[in-house]
């Protein structure tokens, strides 16, 4: 199985920034377009993760890593102050979906496209999201603050 990947993270951090913006402080109409806007994004990335998920299954052998997830690297995934209620992205793969944290160690930032969901989501419904330190993977990167969703957010997100 080969996959190619393209490092868009970048350009599709700073525009979601921009969209964020603008759907909490735009114009009314900015705010329109900057919701639907990040609704195409977020369709666009599912898209993509589907083209890739339907790729022909891999072996038993590719798959073992998903049960073998290092302490250590679990423990670089959690953010300290993170309010009771709330977790990160990375931090609830870490807690609750350990095998599936496993399958993003080449790309620990694969976790931006459930961000733009729960961010979205939140700021629908008027839900707080809380900026917290960045876990230790994401501060080796230079990312210094990450946004923390209430755990009924991500459980609707990752659970269906």
């Amino acid at each position: 199985m080969t996959i190619q990947t393209f490092d868009l993270t970048p350009s599709w951090k700073a525009t979601a920034d921009l969209l964020f913006t603008l759907a909490k402080d735009g114009t009314p109409e900015g705010q329109r377009q900057a919701r639907q806007e990040l609704i195409r994004m977020g369709e666009l990335l599912d898209t993509l993760i589907a083209e890739r998920q339907s790729e022909p299954e891999s072996s038993y052998d590719d798959w073992q890593v998903c049960d073998t997830v290092d302490e250590a690297f679990r423990r670089s995934c959690l953010s300290t102050g993170v309010p009771e209620g709330y977790e990160t992205v990375i931090g609830y793969y870490a807690r609750h979906n350990p095998w599936a944290l496993a399958m993003q160690l080449d790309d620990p930032e694969a976790t931006l496209r459930d961000g733009f969901w729960c961010k979205h989501r939140a700021n629908e419904r008027g839900i707080a999201v809380v900026k917290v330190p960045a876990p230790e993977i994401f501060r080796s990167q230079g990312i210094e603050q990450v946004n923390a969703y209430p755990l009924s957010l991500l459980r609707e997100r990752m659970e269906g």
